[in-house]
């Protein structure tokens, strides 16, 4: 009656968990953890057979969950389960279907995950979140970012080493309300201002220069289908899946899973001539003329990044940084780490 839980095993051993274990209020949902005694991974493991899982699996697994539980104990068993004991003692286990996502899974709008991870990191160092004059500054950001690709009214608690707990509100049809949980780890949501200088520029799924012009919800499909080949040029070989919010969730050819919010991927037609609404990377009018667009040379390359360079000025106490890879592609970062 007070909603306390006897367990017995099949091998007739009996224990009784306490109600305090079991329940929470939704006033918890702000609290760190959002009142869980763990944190669960956001990111699941791609499995061919959920109902069978190897030594790689379970590795893979353990270490998603330690991930987000630092200095936790994490135990994988062979169904793919994982009891986690953190140092304070608690103890609590993760089933192995919030662990793991099959190929169809990742089909869906979330890839098979519960929340989405932002594709563009904060740019930032985890020594800057243990400044005071920085913190606030860095978590203010780490939030926008991941309310960005989740639906209204997402929480998200940012812990003292920078990991994430969002916490996503779905409505059913009768009314009542389901939470889903996860933890995203500071480790994909920070990346390190120096890294600018390198392609992708700390991140691992790539955001394009340009974007859609849209005109009508009716026409939702169809720009869509530009939305996702504007993506696939920059991220070759990749999955895109759409929200009902237009946000769309890249799966890498890696296996990197993380969202582009749809703020960065369209822009209404009745804003082109709003200069606020401009995008923040230009993309030059004239191409590079080469003799082998699969074969770029160095001089190739140097002049792609002049052209990219001209029509991005910048101030050179905090300039603009352009990286090109071997494949043409060229990542931009501005002043202000996007």
């Amino acid at each position: 009656m007070k909603g306390n839980a006897t367990v017995t095993t099949k091998d007739g051993k009996t224990v009784v968990i306490p109600k305090a274990d079991l329940v929470k209020k939704e006033s918890d949902k702000e609290n760190a953890k959002a009142g869980n005694s763990i944190n669960k991974p956001v990111d699941r493991i791609l499995v061919t057979d959920p109902a069978n899982i190897d030594e790689a699996t379970k590795k893979a697994i353990e270490e998603k969950v330690k991930a987000v539980n630092p200095d936790a104990t994490v135990v994988v068993d062979e169904k793919g389960n994982a009891t986690v004991t953190s140092p304070e003692g608690k103890t609590a286990t993760i089933p192995v279907s919030d662990l793991v996502k099959t190929a169809k899974d990742a089909e869906n709008p979330q890839a098979g995950n519960y929340v989405n991870k932002p594709a563009d990191k904060v740019s930032a160092t985890k020594e800057d979140l243990a400044d005071p004059t920085k913190k606030d500054d860095v978590v203010g950001k780490i939030k926008a970012a991941i309310k960005a690709v989740n639906p209204e009214g997402t929480t998200v608690v940012v812990d003292d080493k920078g990991n994430a707990t969002v916490t996503v509100t779905e409505t059913n049809e009768d009314g009542t309300k389901t939470y889903k949980t996860a933890t995203i780890p500071v480790e994909d949501l920070l990346k390190n201002p120096a890294d600018k200088d390198k392609a992708n520029a700390g991140n691992k799924v790539n955001t394009p220069a340009t974007k859609v012009v849209v005109t009508s919800p009716d026409n939702k499909a169809a720009d869509e289908a530009k939305i996702k080949a504007e993506i696939l040029k920059v991220n070759p070989g990749a999955t895109v899946v759409f929200d009902t919010a237009g946000n769309a969730t890249v799966t890498t050819k890696d296996g990197a899973v993380a969202t582009i919010p749809a703020s960065d991927l369209a822009i209404d037609a009745k804003d082109l001539e709003k200069a606020d609404k401009q995008d923040d990377v230009k993309k030059p009018a004239d191409k590079i003329i080469v003799k082998h667009t699969d074969r770029l040379t160095a001089g190739d390359i140097a002049k792609i990044k002049a052209a990219v360079e001209k029509v991005n000025p910048s101030d050179p106490a905090n300039p603009t940084t352009v990286v090109v890879d071997d494949h043409g592609n060229a990542t931009v970062t501005t002043p202000d780490g996007n």
